[in-house]
This record gives structure tokens, C-alpha cells and sequence, in this order.
């Protein structure tokens, strides 16, 4: 283990349009030793990242400043060295309202989980014993939404982003990231539940897009693009993926061990049992352009 906080590595962050397979990659990262936060959801999400980030005034502002602030809380609170002045707890503050009063159902319905908990956490709960880690990091499946943003203002960042069969998103129940900012990408939420898988391909091929040509760009060998749908065949293959891009070490009786927490779901090829005519052919192009095999319709 690192005894130094200087020695510990960071940040690593893992995103994906909802629905991707972001959890079980989480879970890994944390299980190789790398503290993810004190306040999470089952799913494994930063709630801190959430309430800071995850807002809609926040991600479709031009103005960066607002993102850097909130990413300078969110780091010195990961890294233990948050001791919030009245700028930070105004920040917070705001951010709390805003959740409470966004339309979006997690806001509403939970509060106190959402908001409220985690900003209270981070406030007075923030100290970290980095002696038990190797490094730190978050997962929060809307981090690609400011990917250039966190690009800029990490120097050391690594990305890891979480790709799933297109189709399968489409047709899958998680559809917050297109309710919430599917404007920023001029996709909006339709009003009819028929036409909610082609508004979700699409918002699935423009992110993706947008997240790989930024990782690339601006990260290089700093990104990792993970085909979840090739993790849950190939396993032990993805996870050396995974540990080369970290730069961990670990026996083969580990790497067994690791590779035993990736489930193939039953939900892998779930579009099969609709009709995709209702997507163009550009669409089912784009998804085959990301090394995914599609099924006549």
C-alpha cells in the first residue's frame, strides 16, 4: 500500500451513456484498491460528483469557470483536503437547490439521499487515510458530459469509458441521461414511449462520439475505450486491459479472482426481441462502426 498521499495515484474516472456496465468496472477499481468516495449509491455513482456536477445548468454552460469550481470542492473533498470556505458552502448550497427544484425524478423523490446526505458528507465527513489506497477516483456515468472540461483541469487524469451495444441501451430502462441532457446534444426526450429507443440510439452514437473523439484528442494514452459486451466474453482479457492502463500489478490467482466478478446479463442482445426497421440505416451503421455486430432486422 501507498503510505503517502503524494504517492497515491490520481484521478482515474469512469463514465458511459447509463446503462453501460459502468458498476461492475467501479467495483473492480475499487477492489484493486483505489478509494471511489465515502457517499455512494448502490450503483456504485459519486453522489459527491452527482450533486456537484450532474446538473444541467452546470454541464450546458459555456462558462468553465462554474465547472472548475465545482471540481476544485470535489477534489480537495476525494482527496481529504477539503476545509470549505463561505465561496465553497455557497456553491454547495446552490447546488443542493438546484437538484431540489429540477424536474428529474432522482431529485424529487430523494432528497435527502441525493442531496442533502452527500452534501453533508462532504462538508464535515471528508478526511481520508490514503495509507489504505493506491490512488483514487470516481465513477459517475455522466462524467463524459464534461470529459474536455476534466481533461483540461487534470493534468494526470485517466479515463476509462464504458461502451454497450447501442441497441441494447435503446431498449434498456435507463434513460435519466437523455431526460436530462439530451439537449445538449439536440436530442430531446420524445413524449411518446415508442419513440424513446431512436431519441436513445441517438443520444448513445452523438456521446459516444463526442467522448471518443475527446479521449483521444486531448487524453491519448490516457483513455481507455472498454467494450462491455467484450468484457463479458472475454473477461480475463479485459481485465489485463484494465490493469495495463492503470498500471497494476497483480498475480494470475487475482487476475482470476478479479475476472470472476464480470457476469455476462441476460440483457446482452435484448434487441433482438424488437423491431429495429424503426432505426435508418445510418444509425445501425454507426453502431457497427463501433465494433458491434447487428442482427438482420
Amino acid at each position: 500500500m501507498m503510505s503517502s498521499r503524494n504517492q497515491v495515484r490520481g484521478p482515474v474516472a469512469i463514465g458511459g451513456v447509463g446503462g453501460s456496465g459502468t458498476r461492475i468496472v467501479a467495483s473492480i477499481i475499487m477492489r484493486l484498491g483505489f478509494y471511489m468516495g465515502k457517499h455512494l449509491n448502490h450503483a456504485k455513482d459519486n453522489l459527491w460528483f452527482t450533486l456537484l456536477i450532474r446538473r444541467p445548468s452546470l454541464v450546458n454552460s459555456a462558462d468553465k469557470t462554474e465547472v472548475f469550481k465545482a471540481l476544485s470542492i470535489f477534489e480537495r473533498a476525494m482527496t481529504g483536503r477539503l476545509r470549505p470556505q463561505r465561496d465553497d458552502l455557497s456553491f454547495i448550497v446552490r447546488a443542493v437547490f438546484d437538484g431540489l427544484f429540477h424536474k428529474n425524478f432522482l431529485y424529487g423523490l430523494y432528497p435527502q439521499y441525493y442531496l442533502i446526505r452527500p452534501a453533508l458528507t462532504m462538508i464535515f465527513c471528508n478526511r481520508v487515510n490514503f495509507s489504505d489506497y493506491i490512488g483514487w477516483g470516481w465513477k459517475e456515468p455522466n462524467t463524459h458530459l464534461i470529459l474536455d472540461k476534466l481533461a483540461e483541469y487534470f493534468g494526470d487524469l485517466k479515463y476509462i469509458h464504458v461502451l454497450r451495444h447501442g441497441l441494447d441501451i435503446a431498449y434498456g430502462k435507463s434513460k435519466g441521461q437523455l431526460e436530462l441532457f439530451g439537449d445538449f446534444f439536440g436530442i430531446p426526450m420524445p413524449n411518446s414511449p415508442h419513440l424513446r429507443p431512436k431519441a436513445m440510439l441517438q443520444y448513445w452514437i452523438k456521446a459516444n462520439e463526442r467522448a471518443v473523439r475527446i479521449g483521444e484528442q486531448m487524453l491519448g494514452d490516457r483513455f481507455l475505450l472498454l467494450n462491455w459486451d467484450d468484457l463479458c466474453i472475454w473477461p480475463q482479457r479485459g481485465l489485463e486491459r484494465i490493469l495495463d492502463f492503470l498500471g497494476v500489478v497483480c498475480d494470475r490467482d487475482r487476475v482470476i479472482e478479479l475476472s470472476n466478478m464480470i457476469k455476462r446479463p441476460k440483457s446482452i442482445g435484448r434487441y433482438r426481441k424488437h423491431d429495429i426497421t424503426i432505426f435508418s440505416r445510418e444509425e445501425i451503421e454507426a453502431v457497427r462502426k463501433f465494433g458491434f455486430e447487428v442482427a438482420d432486422a
